[in-house]
């Protein structure tokens, strides 16, 4: 098992444990990484509780809702709703913001409002980790060339050197 894995692991069993501890039978099943998403994104697998990390693809709110929450979208494979959330009223909620696509902040409202409702409020998944990095950098490098992109963060093709 490599180094990077342990902390999964260790969280699933950590997991496993707080839901026996409430009167569920749970059993922790490692999916390896080369088929995991294919896996949990797949309905005839009938997956109850996933790890899933979600990077934006373009800081916008539907790549959130749209993409992982919307039940208009689930599918029979490659499903990226993987809690298989389908509130038709959530649904429509983002079906009418989706015409929306310029963000202003009484649009913000309207999708915080949502994520309060559904999400938070109804459990639809539970969020556990926002991860934030920070890169250094030394004097003979110029941070005028400097590109952190949203999905992809530092990209090292466009560092430039004093």
């Amino acid at each position: 098992m490599g180094q990077r894995q342990r902390p999964l692991v260790d969280t699933a069993q950590y997991l496993q444990g707080q839901l026996n501890a409430i009167g569920l039978k749970a059993k922790v099943k490692i999916i390896a990484r080369g088929v995991y998403w294919s896996t949990i994104g797949n309905q005839q697998t009938k997956a109850q509780v996933g790890w899933a990390d979600w990077y934006q693809d373009y800081p916008h709110p539907l790549d959130w809702f749209d993409v992982l929450l919307n039940g208009n979208r689930i599918t029979q494979v490659h499903n990226n709703n993987y809690s298989n959330v389908d509130v038709k009223p959530l649904n429509k909620k983002i079906e009418q913001l989706k015409s929306e696509p310029t963000l202003n902040d009484k649009l913000n409202q309207d999708w915080a409002s949502i994520d309060k409702a559904y999400i938070v409020g109804d459990a639809a998944v539970a969020p556990f980790l926002n991860e934030e990095a920070t890169d250094f950098f030394g004097d003979k490098v110029d941070t005028s060339c400097y590109v952190n992109h949203v999905l992809y963060a530092f990209d090292w093709t466009q560092i430039c050197m004093k």
